[in-house]
């Protein structure tokens, strides 16, 4: 769960994975940048499967809008989210408390500026079961090509909740992704 949602996490912040070089056309952008979002992660195999206990991959694909910000951060318009995580163990339970992650995320970015992607890798995944539906924080780590040596935050709130996630932990299948109905994502 925690690599799900780590993954979601940093789809949302849309905080990129791979930094693009300056000769790629584009300026690594500096300031701050706040944007919200949708978007979607799956994990293989599915969360709970095989007792939780097997190695998994997660991807995260994330779409995001409505961006404001300082500096260079004032021209993004939008920008689109890609990156992933992996775990040795497929567990249920790793949505409780905070917890490490691998999750790295590669934004590209839209807006009146060309700029270079941002890479994220974050380091810690707080999952939260306490509202309606799952959601989750991705923060701290390491942020480089545009936006580098700010510190990331990435919000994702799911559209399931408690109830179905714990019935698909204990299913065959397991739990194979979310869909991020809310995302907010800051760089500062």
């Amino acid at each position: 769960m925690r690599k799900i949602l780590a993954t979601a996490a940093l789809a949302t912040l849309a905080l990129g994975a791979v930094a693009v070089p300056a000769s790629a056309g584009g300026i690594n952008g500096s300031g701050t940048l706040i944007c919200g979002g949708t978007g979607s992660t799956k994990t293989k195999p599915g969360l709970g499967s095989g007792g939780g206990t097997l190695a998994s991959t997660t991807s995260v694909k994330a779409t995001l809008t409505s961006c404001s910000g300082t500096g260079d951060g004032a021209t993004v318009a939008s920008g689109s989210a890609k990156g992933g995580s992996s775990s040795a163990t497929n567990g249920c339970g790793d949505l409780a408390g905070p917890g490490t992650t691998n999750m790295s995320i590669t934004v590209k970015w839209k807006g009146s500026a060309k700029l270079n992607p941002t890479t994220v890798n974050f380091a810690t995944l707080t999952g939260d079961a306490s509202g309606a539906t799952l959601a989750f924080t991705l923060s701290g780590g390491s942020v480089s090509g545009s936006f580098a040596g700010s510190t990331p935050v990435s919000v994702g709130t799911t559209t399931m909740d408690v109830a179905t996630y714990l019935a698909g932990c204990g299913s065959k299948k397991g739990v194979t992704g979310f869909t991020l109905s809310s995302i907010a994502a800051s760089f500062s």
